[in-house]
């Protein structure tokens, strides 16, 4: 649920003389996804139109919305966040909307007296949803420092199917990102799960349909000199390959040469839905205090990979620090960036991408932030239209505030839906829905005799609270640090004519490349398990299979 401040704020976090003991602590707060303007400040009122679009959706307090996709029957689900005066997230919500963005209906989820929401919300298969975020619901604290993963599934009337708490007591984990694979299960990124937070702050969790567990991965405890850590996960992608894309960020440091040497880089790890990693490497292996940083990645039409943020130490080409789109091939070779310092004044202008999406092979629709004055101060909030050399073909301008757009996406008849939370008055924090043309203008009233909700078996009832009456789970992070568990037990040993083998009832695998590492324990072992033996040179001598269930193997030394 981190919220990310593009500008010259960010640019202040340049540290100098950050040594591999002086791991920097965690800086994402996850109780805050939206701000509240400085004191004082000027605020300007939002502009109302004759068009139908924007739709401003009122609540009781103050609202905004961080994601947004079409449903199976042409609707829209929107993803939001209840915060109070001090913009701590209180509760979440979503709404179903029609294809012209009137409410259908909605759900208040959480409990008013604890702290917490939702920050990541998926379609699922069966027309459902399922969300990810954090809460305090079993510590029950006020500070950033008792968050519980929190994950729940519902259905495509909006119904409680299940809901797990995974609670490691008085720490601060943060759920981020979940993705659905085709063959029903989930895959879920948490961070800062456990107490190790030094070494082990990003998480990868394989959910079966039900919500149970069947594997669980740990990134950055690497020791490698060439040391990355201090991660963070925002984003998991599922390409068309059925692979996984983990966007986040790191920070290098240099331990060949000098500790004191460090970057801030952009992390992406490429790997297949069963955790096997393909490949993972920061955007630059460079010791030179240079901060890229990205939260938000899309496939394009080739198959390669785009993600959208910003250059926050600064680039020479502008001397400011510009939105910046980052592509990689599906290889993961870097391709050339590209900076988007149109508008941008030198050393006082900023900006970044919070958004993409594809709409053509050569052309897409960015969310853009971008402030062009000095100072803490709110930012110009655009859609803009590029195609893949860097050219602004198109933009419109939603809102000068001090929140960027927090959702974009493209509909299946080729329109592109925003959504976030503005201030339309210096007290009142709206959710807003934004629906634009290719050309990005606001469409006519669509008249398609649609049907919606046609998977519920009746009318799904209009507004509904759940609270996070959920399955408490405890004991997740101590596993992966219980390596002689996941040992082969040998006997005797030394042998001279037999040996057997016990095998372990789960399985644990190594990797590391690049200055990452990662453990994966998995639960379950594989059906193609095999035994391999090799001599002191490490010539392979025997494969022996083991079939499923086998607890004992014997073979001849």
């Amino acid at each position: 649920m981190r919220y990310i401040k593009y500008g010259l704020l960010v640019c202040l976090l340049t540290l100098s003389g950050i040594s591999k003991a002086q791991k920097l602590p965690p800086v994402n707060d996850i109780r805050k996804t939206f701000k509240r303007g400085e004191t004082g400040a000027s605020v300007p009122e939002y502009a109302v139109t004759k068009d139908s679009w924007p739709k401003i959706y009122t609540f009781n307090c103050h609202a905004g919305s961080t994601q947004i996709y079409e449903t199976y029957d042409s609707g829209y689900m929107i993803l939001g966040l209840l915060v109070d005066n001090d913009m701590i997230n209180k509760m979440s919500f979503i709404i179903k909307t029609d294809v012209n963005g009137n409410l259908l209906w909605r759900r208040i989820i959480g409990d008013p007296q604890n702290q917490g929401a939702f920050s990541h919300i998926t379609p699922t298969q069966d027309g459902g949803c399922v969300l990810i975020g954090s809460t305090t619901t079993v510590d029950q604290c006020t500070d950033n420092d008792c968050y519980d993963a929190w994950i729940m599934k519902l259905d495509a009337c909006g119904n409680k199917e299940w809901c797990k708490i995974y609670s490691v007591p008085m720490d601060v984990d943060g759920g981020s990102d979940i993705v659905q694979l085709s063959n029903g299960n989930y895959v879920a990124l948490v961070n800062y799960f456990g107490y190790d937070i030094a070494e082990e702050r990003i998480w990868l969790f394989c959910l079966l349909p039900d919500g149970e567990t069947i594997w669980q991965k740990v990134y950055l405890t690497s020791e490698h000199p060439h040391w990355a850590t201090n991660g963070y996960g925002y984003e998991l992608l599922k390409d068309n390959d059925e692979n996984l894309l983990f966007t986040g960020e790191c920070v290098l440091y240099d331990n060949y040469i000098n500790p004191n040497a460090w970057s801030f880089q952009l992390l992406h790890v490429k790997f297949t839905a069963e955790g096997e990693e393909i490949w993972g490497k920061p955007w630059y292996m460079n010791y030179d205090s240079t901060h890229f940083g990205g939260r938000v990645s899309v496939q394009d039409f080739d198959g390669n990979y785009t993600s959208g943020g910003g250059q926050y130490s600064g680039w020479s080409g502008c001397n400011c620090h510009p939105p910046v789109l980052f592509r990689q091939t599906k290889e993961g070779a870097n391709i050339a960036e590209i900076r988007y310092t149109q508008g941008l004044p030198p050393y006082i202008g900023s900006g970044g991408i919070s958004g993409l999406t594809y709409l053509e092979p050569n052309k897409l629709a960015l969310a853009t932030t971008y402030r062009d004055e000095p100072g803490y101060i709110a930012g110009h909030n655009v859609v803009r239209l590029s195609d893949t050399l860097g050219n602004i073909l198109n933009e419109t301008e939603q809102f000068y505030d001090w929140n960027e757009i927090l959702g974009i996406t493209k509909t299946t008849d080729n329109h592109i839906l925003t959504t976030s939370g503005y201030w339309i008055t210096p007290d009142s924090l709206k959710l807003f829905l934004y629906k634009y043309t290719p050309d990005l203008e606001y469409p006519p009233t669509d008249t398609r005799p649609l049907v919606y909700d046609y998977l519920c078996s009746g009318t799904p009832q209009a507004n509904d609270t759940i609270f996070p009456d959920c399955d408490i789970i405890v004991g997740m992070a101590e596993p992966m640090h219980q390596t002689e568990r996941y040992s082969l037990l040998a006997s005797p040993n030394p042998a001279t004519e037999q040996l057997t083998l016990t095998i372990p009832d789960r399985m644990m695998k190594e990797w590391e490349s690049n200055g990452l590492s990662s453990r994966t324990l998995y639960y379950t072992l594989p059906d193609n398990l095999q035994l391999q033996f090799t001599d002191a040179l490490g010539r392979m001598c025997e494969t022996v299979p083991v079939s499923k269930g086998t607890q004992q193997v014997t073979v001849d030394v």
